[in-house]
């Protein structure tokens, strides 16, 4: 919200005609089984995920993870990019 009020007001409208056209071409019907297909999607495998919290108030979020996810180690990362003879090129800036 906090960055939406500083949109140049032709941003606005874009964003405000592109919302109010979506809104205004799918009935009560779509709205019920787009719900229904989100909660059926986040629901499927959920005995199978781990979930953890992560972060602090408004940033808080619930995340559910396969069981075979593996956090990735920056300690790897650092060896792995620094053994590298082809460096790929990004915007990422590595802090010692």
């Amino acid at each position: 919200m906090d960055s939406a009020l500083v949109y140049a007001d032709a941003e606005k409208q874009m964003r405000h005609e592109k919302h109010y056209r979506y809104v205004s071409t799918h009935d009560v019907a779509y709205w019920a089984r787009s719900f229904w297909q989100d909660l059926e999607r986040s629901c499927r495998d959920h005995v199978r995920r781990g979930c953890w919290g992560i972060g602090f108030g408004l940033g808080f979020r619930v995340v559910a993870l396969d069981p075979n996810f593996r956090k990735l180690l920056i300690e790897r990362i650092v060896s792995s990019y620094k053994r590298t003879k082809k460096v790929p090129f990004c915007w990422i800036t590595m802090v010692p």
